[in-house]
């Protein structure tokens, strides 16, 4: 969340058999006790800013279960009044599996 103009970066690179990505705001930044429970179904930063910010806290959960189910890790680094980085980490597909014929 940004309070003035959004503003957000996505850096990418691929090392070592990985892809990195990494997504940075410039908002207000999380603090630090919700940290812990931003990938949990369902929650919300308690916050009087984001009060009338529209969202389910569903979207960092799903983030999480995609990531964690190919193999990958997702964490958060986030300083009060500097923003939040997102930095995601997965393995390279090394076989791409076949449609499965039907009808």
């Amino acid at each position: 969340f940004s309070a003035g103009p959004p503003s957000i970066e996505v850096v990418g690179n691929r090392e070592n058999g990985r892809i990195h990505l990494v997504v940075r705001d410039h908002g207000i930044g999380i603090p630090e006790a919700a940290r812990r429970h931003l990938f949990e179904k369902f929650y919300r930063v308690h916050n009087p800013e984001l009060q009338n910010v529209a969202g389910t806290g569903i979207g960092l959960y799903l983030v999480r279960q995609v990531v964690e189910g190919h193999g990958g890790r997702v964490q958060v680094d986030s300083h009060l009044g500097e923003g939040s980085a997102f930095q995601i980490d997965l393995p390279v597909a090394t076989e791409v599996p076949s449609p499965s014929g039907g009808g």
